[in-house]
């Protein structure tokens, strides 16, 4: 029996006017998420459309993007999801 998770991406944030709606949506995925049987990587898009790599040990239910810019939140400096599958949380406009 295969033991190993497979790595799901959760991507939140983005430029859109629902910003904290989308971090919302992507707290209560990794809520919801069976860690037995995936591996999230949490995929933080800022309102200038940087994209950035957050610890998964993170709790999204406290993270804005004030939070986010004050260091209250650890990130890291790679993403990579070979194999894996990506869960949007994004909403509205992305462009």
């Amino acid at each position: 029996m295969n033991t190993s998770r497979m790595r799901v991406g959760i991507l939140f944030g983005g430029k859109s006017a629902e910003h904290e709606i989308s971090i919302l949506s992507a707290a209560n995925v990794l809520e919801a998420i069976d860690r037995k049987r995936w591996e999230p990587v949490l995929i933080y898009i800022d309102p200038a459309g940087k994209w950035n790599l957050l610890d998964e040990r993170n709790s999204l239910h406290d993270f804005s993007f004030e939070a986010w810019k004050a260091g209250r939140f650890s990130s890291l400096e790679a993403c990579s999801l070979p194999g894996g599958a990506v869960r949007m949380a994004l909403t509205g406009q992305f462009s």
